[in-house]
């Protein structure tokens, strides 16, 4: 990293604005370290300070983490460390209303941006990324890599929401057909599972017989009267 890069440590609640910040602030030549959310901090600004290791130049937080009280740590490093810049983000909104972003100056945040949207993911991402650089006094936005960048993850995003929006289909296990011997089947049932086997229609009941003299009755025979 050269003297003249600037270095943001920043804390996103989502991957996917975590992601596009990486991407637009690399683009303009800036380093970024992106941490987790229950990361400790204040704590680890102090050891950085202790071991005589350089501080970010500014600290780029998510007002809606849980572990992390923004107007806190914007005190905190307006009294401890003032050159330490702050910029607040705030992903579930997609405007910022004046009194909002006047609270946030007023706690010690240099400024208070609203999330990405997709809808007009260029649009809003220039404007984030210009009102970095000015409060970073770096270098002018540079056009091209930003379109650049944001064009391929725009066409990123897409490729995921086409693919996460095809139905998604069970695969049916095929099996082979069985061949049915129709005459067999209705000899005699089969012992292959998954067989059908026609059935014989009933024959329609007819008339008894008249009874035969000459006929057994309970195994004992009866001579015929002639």
């Amino acid at each position: 990293m050269t003297d003249s890069q600037k270095l943001v440590l920043m804390i996103q609640s989502t991957k996917l604005q975590g992601a596009i910040w990486q991407a637009v602030l690399k683009s303009q030549k800036i380093s970024v370290i992106w941490e987790a959310p229950d990361t400790d901090l204040l704590e680890s600004i102090e050891q950085l300070q202790q071991a005589g290791l350089t501080l970010p130049d500014l600290l780029l937080i998510d007002v809606r983490l849980q572990q992390i009280n923004p107007f806190e740590l914007c005190r905190w490093c307006r009294d401890r460390y003032p050159a330490l810049q702050v910029i607040l983000t705030d992903t579930s909104q997609t405007e910022i209303s004046q009194y909002e972003r006047r609270w946030a100056v007023y706690q010690g945040a240099a400024d208070l941006l609203p999330g990405f949207q997709r809808d007009n993911l260029v649009s809003s991402v220039a404007t984030a990324v210009k009102r970095v650089l000015e409060v970073l006094d770096s270098h002018p936005l540079n056009n091209g890599a930003l379109i650049s960048v944001l064009l391929a993850m725009k066409r990123q995003l897409e490729l995921s929401e086409a693919e996460a929006a095809k139905p998604k289909i069970d695969k049916v296990a095929k099996t082979e057909p069985i061949p049915v011997n129709e005459k067999s089947a209705e000899s005699k049932p089969s012992d292959r599972k998954g067989k059908v086997i026609p059935i014989k229609p009933l024959e329609q009941p007819t008339e008894a017989p008249a009874p035969n003299p000459k006929l057994s009755y309970r195994f004992a025979k009866y001579p015929s009267s002639n």
